[in-house]
């Protein structure tokens, strides 16, 4: 059987320099409860979650090292405006303090993936955020395509997910953006993996082959292909890279005599809207989060025993 393929690949747009673009929204103009939500890292995805809180309504303010992208001139000054909820959108190495912090100064925590590059601290995290809302980015969970498979996994016996894209293309200046922990199985494979566990279960590692490929300048991995299998007897399969020419984002499944391939639409804004609703809601309510820490230090696991494995 060949296991090719696990789907999450980024939206170009998604690496768009976007500035001074989010609406001016102050204790929100919609009928709906507001939250103070404080948006950590305000690059391209940062843009897109600090756009979505203040379309449903929410307050909204930025910070971030580049001055330009930022609301206030200081992380004191946002801290000062007391934040209910925290949106870490920075590099995966600081997303772990980030969140530490956050939490300390009171803050239902949304982290964007991969949710770090190890282990190490997520400890800390979890008892400064005891008792407070934790989601990590799973923004797939929230098409609608892949929801209805969702509805279908008791009749899939196994799944496969290719995602790929040119980075260069895509994020200009990729050179000082990714170094050596940063490879495309932590980036890509944490949101491939993230909807393989939400459709069979927690995974464990079977196969994982990754490789330097030597065709963009980069010293970490830029192509990884692995194989899992699932603690209901199900097996899965990702192929992930920055690479290809062309963007190519879909889920092949197989069950009951029956192959369906689902192609991700390059636009899913309305997952992203969804997912940041969620959240909001999620703490609102005092509930848990849909990927709560525990599962996406779970996926962060695995794809770190895969990359061991990798290794051998």
């Amino acid at each position: 059987m060949a296991y090719s393929v696990v789907a999450y690949c980024m939206d170009r747009r998604w690496h768009a320099t976007i500035q001074g673009d989010l609406p001016n929204v102050r204790r929100g103009n919609l009928d709906t409860p507001t939250m103070r939500v404080a948006i950590i890292g305000a690059g391209s995805i940062g843009q897109r979650h600090a756009r979505d809180a203040a379309a449903l309504g929410h307050d909204v303010l930025r910070y971030d090292v580049v001055r330009e992208r930022s609301d206030v001139e200081t992380v004191d000054e946002l801290w000062a405006w007391r934040p209910e909820a925290a949106v870490i959108c920075t590099w995966p190495d600081s997303h772990v303090g980030w969140g530490v912090e956050a939490a300390q100064h009171g803050c239902h925590l949304f982290v964007e993936k991969p949710l770090a590059l190890d282990m190490a601290d997520l400890g800390q995290l979890s008892l400064e955020a005891a008792g407070r809302t934790v989601h990590v980015a799973c923004p797939l969970r929230y098409v609608a395509e892949l929801r209805d498979m969702w509805k279908r996994r008791d009749r899939i016996e196994w799944a496969l997910v290719d995602a790929g894209y040119h980075l260069p293309t895509v994020t200009p200046g990729y050179h000082t953006s990714y170094h050596a922990s940063t490879g495309v199985l932590l980036d890509i494979g944490s949101h491939a993996l993230d909807l393989l566990q939400w459709l069979f279960g927690p995974a464990s590692v079977q196969e994982c082959k990754h490789a330097r490929s030597l065709t963009i300048d980069l010293t970490c991995d830029d192509y990884a292909v692995a194989k899992f299998s699932h603690a209901n007897g199900r097996y899965s399969g990702m192929a992930v890279d920055w690479i290809s020419a062309e963007r190519h984002w879909f889920v092949e499944t197989h069950g009951g005599g029956r192959v369906e391939r689902c192609d991700v639409p390059a636009n899913i804004d309305a997952a992203y809207r969804a997912e940041m609703a969620a959240f909001l809601a999620a703490c609102e309510a005092g509930r848990p989060a849909d990927n709560p820490l525990v599962e996406a230090a779970a996926t962060l696991s695995t794809l770190l025993e895969a990359k061991r494995w990798a290794a051998r």
